[in-house]
């Protein structure tokens, strides 16, 4: 299991009005600004999981969830996959939720959503405006595009930093 983890130095907000689909262009403002910033930091975790072949959407989900380490030894209740299902599906139909939505949804505690909903905040898969979540990204496939885009950021500071060291050491 290969981690990053790190906190995040500036937060960019901006007043959005009007309907959802006024709300969704100002978070991709958002995120294109966020994007921008070299200096911001987040947690990044990949498993390496092997994948069965399978035509069932939710146990490919399932996979993707914990492939990026959306589930835990203690989450027994795959609640986070749970909380990550509802925001796709919110998605899915262009538009903002709130915790206590997600928690009615999928039957859950309103605290163990917030909890779970920090956790995709700080993996950088959801935004929040005004206490309504949705994915960064416009939907699954660009959001682990954009994990692989942070990855390689990742990796090319960290061999910039190799080459550093190895030329001061003389290696």
């Amino acid at each position: 299991m290969k981690t990053y983890r790190g906190k995040i130095k500036k937060k960019i907000t901006i007043k959005l009005i009007g309907d959802a689909e006024e709300a969704f262009r100002g978070l991709n403002r958002i995120i294109g600004e966020q994007k921008n910033m070299n200096n911001s930091f987040k947690e990044i975790k990949i498993l390496k999981i092997e994948k069965k072949e399978s035509k069932d959407i939710n146990e490919d989900l399932q996979w993707l969830s914990n492939s990026l380490g959306l589930f835990s030894q203690r989450d027994k209740e795959k609640s986070c996959f749970r909380v990550f299902l509802e925001l796709i599906k919110a998605k899915k139909e262009n538009k903002l939720i709130s915790s206590d939505e997600i928690a009615f949804n999928s039957h859950l505690s309103r605290g163990t959503v917030i909890h779970h909903i920090n956790k995709l905040i700080e993996h950088d898969f959801i935004v929040e405006y005004k206490n309504r979540y949705a994915l960064k990204t416009k939907n699954v496939e660009s959001l682990i595009k954009d994990l692989e885009s942070n990855v390689n950021e990742v990796f090319k500071d960290l061999k910039k930093t190799a080459k550093e060291i190895d030329k001061e050491l003389g290696l």
